[in-house]
């Protein structure tokens, strides 16, 4: 009778302090290729840099090519939590899709742990109410290129509201 073996698998390589930064510096450099500008690219190296930052404190691994996604998620709720506008947590987020994006079209990665993770959205506001003089400013100049700002000035002329011009 046959026992069944467990194949091994081949285990990630341990994750090295320089195994990010390895990573991140190629991935630099081959955006820096595609003409991105400084801007750009000192946008990436500071969310990499915070990045790595978070992974580093919650002891998780470093290595970019075994990264989960479920780390990442962790990272964008702390990020909330320390109170970072969406906009903020979407650039971050956007440096890291577009790395392991980079990672995945060279087949170093099955996958984009990144990809999976929404977007932060905007929280809604109201828009503000006029004060009245604000209204008042508003319909004694309208804008006389428009038919209904025109409509809005013969009506507030006739009900004595406006200017007759």
């Amino acid at each position: 009778m046959r026992r069944n073996k467990k194949i091994a698998q081949p285990s990630p390589a341990p994750a090295t302090e320089s195994a990010w930064s390895d990573r991140v510096d190629a991935f630099l450099a081959a955006e820096e290729l595609k003409g991105r500008s400084p801007r750009s690219l000192a946008l990436h190296r500071k969310s990499f840099s915070r990045a790595r930052r978070h992974l580093d404190a919650v002891r998780a691994p470093i290595d970019p090519l075994v990264l989960e996604r479920s780390r990442l998620a962790a990272m964008v709720l702390h990020m909330r939590q320390q109170g970072l506008q969406p906009r903020t947590i979407n650039l971050r987020l956007q440096s890291l899709q577009q790395f392991f994006t980079c990672l995945r079209a060279e087949g170093l990665r099955p996958n984009n742990p990144a990809a999976a993770t929404p977007r932060q959205r905007k929280p809604h506001r109201p828009p503000r109410a006029l004060a009245d003089d604000e209204v008042v400013r508003l319909l004694r100049h309208p804008d006389r290129t428009t038919f209904a700002d025109l409509q809005l000035r013969a009506a507030t002329s006739a009900a004595g509201h406006g200017d007759a011009a």
